[in-house]
C-alpha cells in the first residue's frame, strides 16, 4: 500500500537542509557581487559598460576593468534598505537551514523550516521591489543608454521563490494538513480512525449484558 509522502518527515528534512543552503549560497552570491545592475555610458566617444552592485561599483574599458569599493556616503538610501533586506533574508534562510538539520534528528518538526524560509522569501522579495522600483528612477535618471538588470538581481528572484514555496513543509503538521488539504488523510490518520472505532466495538460488546441461555425442554 503506497505510504503518504507527508509520513517522511526525514526525507523532507534533508530537502529542507539542502535547498536551504543552496538558497543561503545564491543569497550571500547576490549580496556581495557587484552586478544588480548593468549599463552602458559613452564618454568622449568612448564606450563604458559599467556595473553596480551594492558594495562596489565597476567600470570596463576594452576588456580592462576597474573595481572601486562604495562608501556608506556613496549608497544611496535605497541600496542600504536592500542591503538589509537581504541580510534578513539570509539570516532566516540560515535558521531553516539549521532547524532542517535539527529536524533529520527529530529534535524539531520539519515544519517548523517553513516560518524562517517563509520569512526569508518575504524579505527577497521585499529587496527586489526596493532596488527594482528605485534604481532606474534614482541612480539611472541621466543614463539614456541601455540598462539591464543584471545576475545578482535574477538570483535574489531565485531565492525568493524557492523559499516562499517552502510552504509545503506545513503540510507534514497534521492539523495545518487538515485545513490546506481538507477531507484528505494520510495512511496513519487512517489506521488510527479504525483503531478507534475497533476499540469502541470491544467496550460496547463488554457493557453489553450477557444472554441467559433458557434450558431447553424436551416434549
Amino acid at each position: 500500500m503506497p505510504t503518504c509522502p507527508f509520513e517522511k518527515p526525514k526525507i523532507a528534512a534533508i530537502v529542507v537542509a539542502c535547498v536551504s543552503a543552496v538558497v543561503f549560497i545564491l543569497a550571500v552570491a547576490a549580496l556581495g557581487a557587484p552586478r544588480w545592475i548593468d549599463y552602458d555610458t559613452v564618454s568622449s566617444g568612448v564606450n563604458y559598460k559599467n556595473y553596480r552592485g551594492l558594495w562596489q561599483s565597476c567600470q570596463e574599458k576594452s576588456s580592462v576593468q576597474y573595481c572601486s569599493l562604495l562608501k556608506h556616503s556613496d549608497r544611496k538610501g535605497w541600496e542600504n534598505a536592500t542591503i538589509a533586506m537581504m541580510l534578513f533574508g539570509i539570516f532566516a534562510i540560515c535558521g531553516a537551514c539549521v532547524i532542517g538539520i535539527l529536524a533529520l534528528f527529530e529534535i524539531l518538526p520539519v515544519w517548523f523550516a517553513g516560518i524562517p524560509s517563509a520569512c526569508a522569501g518575504i524579505f527577497f522579495l521585499l529587496a527586489v521591489c526596493v532596488y527594482g522600483g528605485s534604481v532606474k528612477a534614482s541612480l539611472l535618471s541621466a543614463v539614456d543608454d541601455a540598462t539591464y538588470y543584471g545576475a545578482c538581481f535574477g538570483l535574489t528572484i531565485i531565492c525568493m521563490f524557492v523559499s516562499i514555496s517552502s510552504v509545503w513543509t506545513f503540510l507534514f503538521n497534521s492539523d495545518l494538513r487538515k485545513i490546506i488539504l481538507p477531507g484528505q488523510s494520510t495512511d496513519s490518520e487512517k489506521q488510527e480512525t479504525e483503531d478507534t472505532k475497533n476499540t469502541e466495538v470491544k467496550e460496547v460488546d463488554k457493557n453489553e449484558p450477557e444472554k441467559t441461555k433458557l434450558p431447553s425442554i424436551d416434549v
